[in-house]
Order: structure tokens, then C-alpha cells, then sequence
């Protein structure tokens, strides 16, 4: 049943995520998306009030159920949603692109904030994270380092929820860094930068640390 429940989910979503269902308009009745899925009238009012959650509609007793628009109302865990929709590869590539822009203004100031707070003992173990004694080749590895290495600024930056929205991504950073590189490989001009990035660090250097790891979070786009 819960997985019924999923892939109603899932399939409400696409539609309103491509446009398939616009702002303003009323999905069908749940009595008609029942005999559609196949399932209970339950299993889908329970499916909608998740789409309610994540921003997508709103339920209103005895008016339906309304479609928003996801860019008012949506919610941080629409994003991954938006990520994995593959099949619009529009819609994809410009909220991709969005994401990876706040990515980098965010672990800059994660950067210019962790000079101020880091420990040596902090920046020993992101050299050990960095492994620049290690050549690795396996894509997956290579992403798994590169999330650490971000992962573990955004820690010592002190900032609560720069590290939350991070961990709340992973599974769609991690999807498109190994894709990344699966095509760069072991890049020689990603490990000098991250290297500085160390140095910076260790120096104390805000403004040069903010600025590599900007140009850090932003290699993925290419």
C-alpha cells in the first residue's frame, strides 16, 4: 500500500511539474484518481495531503484540490523532487543550474566563515578528507570525496543550516558529481584548487578561500 501510495505521488508530481496540470487549475476528484490508480479513495487523499506538504496544492473541503505554483509555494524538499524529474530535461537542466548558483554563494560564505572558526586539528582533518596522496579513479569515489570535502567546510563554518541543506541533497549532488566525473576524471585543476583552498584556510584568508570555493562549486556546471 505504501508504495501505491508513492507512485501516486510520484506520477501527480510529474504531471504538475510539466505543466501537465497548471496553477489555479482542480486536479480530478479523488474518487476519479481512485478508479484511475486502481486504489482506495484513502490511499489517495493520503498521497495528496504529501503533495499538499511539499507546496505543490493546496486542499480546500468542499472546493477540491487546487494546483500552486511550485515557485511560490513550494517547499526545500520539492527540490530534490525537481532534480530527479529527468524526463524534462528543460525543466531540469534551469533548476540545476538555480541550485548549483546558490550552492556557490553559500559554501563561499561557508568558507569565509570556517576561517574565522577552524581549529588546526579542524584543517588537518579536511586534508585527510582532500586523501591528496590517493589517485582514484571510480566516478562514485570521487564524487563521495568531493561532497565530504563541502560537506565538512559547511561543519565547521559554525552555520546550522548551511550543512542541513547540503545533507538534505546529497542523493542529487552526488548523481550529478559522479556524472561529472565519470567525464573529468581525477581533474589535476579541481585538486591544485582544492589544495589552495586548504592553504587559504589554514592562513586564515577569508576573501581567498570564499572566492576557491565559489570557483569550487562551480566546476560542475561545465
Amino acid at each position: 500500500m505504501k508504495r501505491l501510495k508513492e507512485e501516486i505521488v510520484e506520477e501527480l508530481e510529474f504531471r504538475i511539474l510539466s505543466e501537465k496540470y497548471n496553477p489555479g487549475e482542480r486536479l480530478p476528484a479523488e474518487r476519479e484518481l481512485a478508479e484511475e490508480f486502481a486504489v482506495s479513495r484513502p490511499v489517495v487523499h493520503e498521497a495528496l495531503l504529501i503533495l499538499e506538504g511539499r507546496g505543490l496544492v493546496t486542499m480546500r473541503p468542499r472546493h477540491g484540490v487546487v494546483v500552486n505554483d511550485f515557485r511560490q509555494m513550494g517547499t526545500v524538499d520539492l527540490l530534490t523532487t525537481l532534480l530527479l524529474h529527468t524526463e524534462e530535461e528543460n525543466l531540469n537542466a534551469h533548476v540545476l543550474a538555480s541550485l548549483y548558483r546558490v550552492r556557490a554563494l553559500m559554501e563561499s560564505d561557508a568558507a569565509l566563515l570556517a576561517c574565522d572558526r577552524g581549529t588546526p586539528e579542524d584543517w588537518d582533518q579536511l586534508e585527510n578528507l582532500m586523501s591528496f596522496e590517493s589517485a582514484l579513479s571510480d566516478p562514485r569515489e570521487l564524487a563521495l570525496r568531493d561532497f565530504a570535502i563541502h560537506q565538512q567546510i559547511a561543519l565547521i563554518s559554525g552555520n546550522i543550516v548551511y550543512p542541513l541543506l547540503i545533507n538534505s541533497l546529497k542523493p542529487v549532488y552526488l548523481e550529478y558529481l559522479k556524472n561529472f566525473y565519470g567525464k573529468k576524471g581525477d581533474s589535476p585543476e579541481i585538486r591544485k584548487r582544492q589544495r589552495e583552498l586548504l592553504d587559504s584556510l589554514r592562513e586564515g584568508n577569508g576573501a581567498k578561500s570564499g572566492n576557491i570555493m565559489k570557483e569550487l562549486s562551480s566546476y560542475t556546471l561545465e
